[in-house]
């Protein structure tokens, strides 16, 4: 039991104790100089690993007890900002705008040879490689996870039979095709060992809908200091080649798009794009530290002809920060989109990472067989439970869907809709499907 504890309920604890007592809340919107919100922004404590994020409409709200902070706001291709904040016992609006990035071109010169000023960039960052992926053998952390799941269109028949939503998605009235059809969150520890075993530990969970969501409604261990990137679930057996493997100058061309500072750090913007077709490659940008070629962040995408399957698209964004001697993610999210049978589905799936240990120390038999433990009643925790542990707001669309579907699981239970049960199940479904 004291194992336990140590390792597992005191972190907890700790997580619920900075959201309650004295506790203020700080709230606001992040957008960009012309009004547009920045989904998913990161707003972190400076000189923690400590934050929340924003939601789809750049919404976000963050609990701190009284005193002095200085907060962070990021997002990937604008400037990071700080803002100072003295927290009373009064809630406190603060909004963030940010403005794009100007990268520096001027400090690099291209090779005698013609080689693109990316490439000298790339292979250190390869070098590096490996000391890097070694510097995290270990460690424990929290992780939320929020997906959705939504329709853009649908078609009216199926193989001959009405479509229809049995969830009670369908509106009276509505024209519109959108359908929210799935919906979930989780709190879970992640545990990594030396040895690159892993363990999942799902402290609560909510889902809405009968997806499985891919496979991201779990954390996604996305490591791109290693050679080969397991993403999801069937989207790719073989995984995706980094942009940084130990090959990867076999598979990639690299354009150098400029430099810029973060808290004293330069950073260089490299563009990645495949040699060839039909590989299993990314498309998109990757920022590497200069000096130490540390991976900053990622924007990145998979397209279907580079073997992705069950997806037409998927994109990933990646945010890193620095942590003792090293860098460790805190903000990951997953844009999925699709079409199967003319069923035209989007949706994204957002990691929040906080309480990192970076020196844990596991129980005998602690990595065993199982490698996703739920916890008992994990899933019955209370609408109040959740607003306590969220670290970023619910979209109004979203607070409907659980309403909705939490209304309809009472429905249910009732004999009269046992009764009918078999009538509805004949009825074609976007989940049976």
């Amino acid at each position: 039991m004291n194992t336990i504890l140590r390792t597992f309920l005191l972190p907890v604890i700790f997580f619920f104790s900075i959201k309650s007592g004295n506790a203020a809340e700080v709230k606001g919107y992040v957008k960009d100089s012309t009004g547009q919100v920045l989904p998913f922004s990161s707003i972190l404590v400076k000189g923690t690993t400590r934050g929340v994020s924003a939601n789809g409409k750049g919404y976000y709200q963050i609990q701190l007890n009284p005193g002095e902070y200085t907060l962070v706001c990021q997002y990937i291709g604008y400037v990071t900002i700080e803002k100072k904040v003295k927290i009373g016992k009064e809630d406190l609006q603060l909004d963030f705008v940010l403005r794009p990035r100007q990268y520096q071109l001027a400090q690099v010169e291209v090779s005698s040879n013609g080689e693109d000023p990316a490439y000298p960039i790339i292979r250190k960052a390869i070098a590096a490689r490996k000391a890097h992926l070694q510097e995290l053998t270990a460690y424990q952390c929290e992780v939320y996870v929020k997906g959705q799941l939504q329709l853009r269109s649908y078609p009216k028949r199926l193989f001959g039979q009405k479509v229809t939503f049995v969830e009670g998605d369908t509106v009276e009235g509505d024209t519109t095709k959108k359908r929210m059809i799935y919906l979930s969150e989780s709190l879970t520890r992640l545990s990594v060992d030396s040895n690159g075993k892993s363990k999942v530990e799902v402290v609560s969970t909510r889902v809405s809908g009968s997806s499985s969501g891919f496979g991201f409604n779990t954390p996604q261990d996305i490591n791109f200091y290693r050679n080969v990137i397991q993403v999801g679930e069937g989207l790719n057996p073989r995984g995706f080649i980094s942009p940084i493997s130990t090959g990867a100058l076999n598979y990639y061309r690299y354009k150098f798009e400029g430099t810029f500072f973060e808290n004293g750090i330069e950073v260089n913007r490299i563009k990645v794009t495949p040699k060839r077709a039909y590989e299993p490659l990314f498309t998109g940008y990757i920022n590497i530290t200069e000096g130490d070629w540390y991976i900053h962040s990622v924007d990145l995408m998979l397209l279907k002809k580079q073997q992705l399957e069950l997806l037409d698209t998927l994109r990933i964004v990646q945010q890193q920060v620095p942590t003792g001697s090293t860098w460790v993610i805190k903000n990951q999210v997953f844009y999925p989109s699709g079409k199967i049978l003319g069923f035209d589905f989007f949706g994204n799936f957002l990691e929040v990472y906080d309480q990192f240990n970076l020196k844990p120390r596991f129980a005998k038999k602690f990595f065993d067989n199982t490698i996703i433990k739920f916890y008992d009643s994990s899933n019955k925790k209370s609408a109040s439970y959740w607003d306590s542990i969220r670290p970023v707001p619910l979209l109004s669309e979203e607070v409907r869907d659980y309403q909705k579907k939490d209304s309809l699981e009472q429905v249910r239970k009732q004999p009269a809709y046992l009764d009918s049960l078999d009538k509805i199940r004949n009825k074609i479904t976007f989940g049976n499907i």
